[in-house]
C-alpha cells in the first residue's frame, strides 16, 4: 500500500545525493499528503525519517484570497480532525504548538472550530507537556472556546467548559468586537460566566 511507497520513495531519497533542504523539501510534500488523507502509518514512517525534515514547517494551504493561509501538519491535522496524526505529531519533541497561521490562529484554535472533540481533547491532555497556548487569541481576538461558540460547535463547548478549570480556560475572553462565547451563543449559557 501507502507506506510501501513512501518506503521506496525514502530509500530513494537517501540514495541520491540531496542537500539538507533538498531531502525536507522532498518529504514536506509525502508528508502533507499523508496528513490530508488521515494516514497514520505513513506519517508514521515519514516521521521516523524526521532529522531530515522540518516538522514546524508553515506552508500555504487552501486557493483563493479567502482560504488560502499558511499552517503546519498539526494545523492540518486539526482541521480534518486526524486526532490519531495529531497525536504523532505533538508527541515530536521540537514540534512548536504555538505557530500561527496568517490569521493568528493556532492548531487548538483550528480543532475547536472545526468541531474535532477527539483532536481538541489529545490537546487538552498534552496541553501542559507541550505548552499549548489554550488561550492564544487569533487575529480577531477569539480564543478556542469563542470560536467553537461562535460556530456553535456544542460537544467542543461542553468539553472546554467541563476542563476549563482543570486547564485554566478563559471562558469569559472577549474578541475584538467585545463579544465573548456567551455573546455568540447565549442560548447555550442562560446564565452568563462574569
Amino acid at each position: 500500500g501507502n507506506t510501501e511507497i513512501v518506503s521506496i520513495l525514502i530509500k530513494d531519497m537517501q540514495d541520491r545525493d540531496l542537500t539538507p533542504e533538498e531531502r525536507s523539501s522532498y518529504l514536506r510534500g509525502s508528508l502533507r499528503i499523508a496528513v490530508i488523507n488521515g494516514s497514520n502509518e505513513v506519517v508514521e514512517l515519514i516521521l521516523q525519517n524526521k532529522h531530515q525534515l522540518e516538522i514546524n514547517i508553515n506552508d500555504k494551504f487552501g486557493s483563493g484570497n479567502i482560504t488560502s493561509s499558511t499552517y503546519t501538519y498539526t494545523m492540518i491535522a486539526c482541521l480534518y480532525g486526524h486526532y490519531e496524526i495529531c497525536h504523532l505529531l505533538l508527541q515530536q519533541p521540537d514540534l512548536d504548538t504555538n505557530i500561527t497561521t496568517d490569521f493568528q490562529d493556532t492548531a487548538f484554535i483550528l480543532a475547536c472550530s472545526s468541531g474535532h472533540s477527539k483532536t481538541v481533547n489529545i490537546m487538552l491532555e498534552m496541553s501542559s507537556d507541550r505548552k499549548i497556548n489554550l488561550n492564544h487569541r487569533g487575529a480577531a481576538g477569539r480564543t478556542g472556546f469563542v470560536q467553537a461558540c461562535q460556530r456553535k460547535q456544542e460537544q467542543i463547548v461542553d468539553l472546554l467548559v467541563r476542563n476549563s478549570e482543570k486547564y485554566n480556560i478563559d471562558l469569559n475572553a472577549k474578541d475584538i468586537a467585545g463579544k465573548s462565547g456567551h455573546d455568540y451563543w447565549p442560548e447555550k449559557f442562560p446564565n452568563h460566566f462574569e
